[in-house]
């Protein structure tokens, strides 16, 4: 049996900004994979690289050197960007930033299929309704200006419209940390909901390493542009290898990462 391909496949991917007459390392030779149906936490303070990976993936920002292969081809080869289209969906930290303000919920949830013509014109109203309320938002809202939803209302929404593209892959940047604890768990629900429903493969961005655990089949630790443990979110969590993750499980209170550890909370 021929050994499967994963949908997503990092090799020594390399960054370097230059600010002046200094060089600054953002990526440093990073490594990893995600298998189809599987959920990739990529965890990390502030600075250490994580967005400026993301943004070589989703071709916003050119690597320097390394690989990436999505869905079995080569993203990297030539010298332009090329955006993947509606086979890789985002959400960001701030939704409300994404969408036009002048739409209401129906329309902004459209946009992206409307954009790469999935559905036909008489279709796609029905298909968008239907994703809004699989998200878990009320058919009242449907008419409402996107920029009065609530911060967890906003955040289903932008899922819906990255949903409704059908893509293989959804990048969560940060998608959880704006919003207040009760509502991080339903949106924890929702996407551990549309791995089991809909195989819906995730690389989920975050500096929380004890939130990523309820969702995530694997975590790769990042620090300073480099990958410096990655492993199944068991091992990862309950036995550290490196001093940095160790400090990260430091911060949070051991209660709580024993109890969010068990999947059955959210």
């Amino acid at each position: 049996m021929p050994k499967k391909i994963p949908l997503l496949t990092v090799n020594h991917l390399q960054k370097t900004f230059r600010e002046g007459k200094k060089e600054r390392r953002a990526v440093d030779d990073i490594s990893f994979s995600i298998e189809e149906g599987e959920c990739l936490g990529l965890i990390g303070e502030s600075g250490c690289g994580k967005s400026t990976t993301v943004n070589m993936i989703a071709r916003l920002l050119k690597e320097d050197a390394g690989e990436i292969y999505f869905n079995g081809k080569k993203m990297t080869q030539g010298h332009r960007l090329r955006p993947v289209g509606r086979e890789l969906q985002m959400v960001f930290q701030n939704p409300k930033d994404s969408f036009n303000p002048r739409y209401t919920l129906l329309e902004g949830v459209m946009e992206g299929a409307r954009h790469y013509r999935i559905y036909e014109k008489k279709e796609l109203k029905a298909a968008a309704k239907k994703m809004i309320g699989y998200v878990g938002l009320k058919e009242s809202l449907l008419d409402m200006p996107v920029r009065s939803l609530s911060g967890g209302e906003c955040q289903r929404a932008a899922i819906a419209r990255a949903l409704l593209c059908s893509p293989k892959l959804m990048i969560c940047d940060e998608a959880t940390s704006a919003l207040d604890v009760s509502v991080q768990a339903q949106i924890i629900h929702l996407m551990r909901r549309l791995k089991k429903e809909k195989q819906m493969t995730f690389l989920f961005i975050s500096h929380d390493l004890a939130l990523s655990a309820t969702i995530c089949d694997k975590i790769a630790v990042m620090k300073k542009g480099k990958i410096v443990e990655c492993g199944s979110a068991e091992e990862v969590l309950h036995h550290p290898r490196d001093p940095y993750t160790q400090l990260l499980l430091k911060s949070v209170l051991y209660a709580e990462v024993n109890s969010i550890t068990d999947r059955s909370v959210l």
